[in-house]
């Protein structure tokens, strides 16, 4: 599976991720929440991180493939 994003609005770029890469990032993410707080971007951080496990979650559930 790949997931491809791409928002116009705010930037013309696309970016495609595999299945495997969504299950890295959403550990990697949960596994460093408390430095994503202490981001001075803390903000849009934990919003990419709750996407990730959103769709993590979709992918376990084999609701995406």
């Amino acid at each position: 599976m790949r997931l491809n994003y791409i928002d116009f609005q705010e930037t013309p770029v696309s970016i495609m991720f595999t299945a495997g890469d969504i299950k890295a990032m959403d550990q990697f993410l949960s596994s460093t929440e408390t430095q994503i707080k202490d981001f001075y971007l803390s903000g849009s951080m934990t919003e990419i991180a709750k996407v990730f496990s959103e769709i993590r979650i979709k992918l376990d559930e084999g609701k995406v493939s």
